[in-house]
């Protein structure tokens, strides 16, 4: 089955990101954990050295091919409810972002990530839907999604987005 596109183009006052969200029945503090716990990203993202309280983190994301080490540095983290961080390495790095809300038992992760210089690629669109749903089906115990599903399946949707979107953002 191939997934559908969720994602969204939002500006901030930085500058135009991708957003996406996902929902879970779940307290917003056993959600931030999936989010900051190495232990625990290891089964969805992939592997992670280092520790947010420390102010740098690196990730090696899992299931897309070729990737490498990157670097991530938390410029905000205000758990259970917010963080935002650059990752990768200075020239080609990503600005991202992540907030959680709690309500009626669930807690909504909404997140969004923007390149550094202040272009958007579809491919990180594609990345973020497939980081996502590894997410929700670790949290499901359920099989991790394929990469081979997302990519080049959900490609045409971003390119729409990101060419055609610029001029239509919501504004937060």
């Amino acid at each position: 089955m191939t997934p559908q596109p969720t994602g969204r183009l939002v500006r901030h006052s930085d500058g135009v990101y991708v957003v996406l969200d996902r929902v879970f029945l779940a307290p917003i503090d056993d959600v931030w954990g999936s989010l900051t716990r190495p232990y625990r990203l290891a089964t969805w993202l992939g592997e992670c050295t280092g520790h947010v309280s420390t102010g740098a983190v690196r990730i090696r994301k899992a299931g897309i091919p070729d990737m490498e080490w990157e670097h991530v540095a938390v410029l905000e983290c205000e758990a259970p409810t917010r963080f935002r961080g650059e990752v990768g390495s200075n020239g080609d790095s990503r600005r991202v972002y992540w907030h959680l809300t709690h309500a009626n038992s669930y807690t909504t992760v909404t997140l969004g990530q923007r390149r550094e210089n202040g272009t958007l690629e579809p491919l990180m669109g594609v990345r973020t839907e497939y980081c996502l749903d590894r997410l929700v089906a670790a949290r499901a115990k359920r099989p991790l999604p394929v990469w081979d599903d997302y990519y080049p399946a959900l490609l045409p949707h971003y390119e729409k987005l990101v060419t055609e979107g610029a001029h239509r953002t919501t504004v937060v």
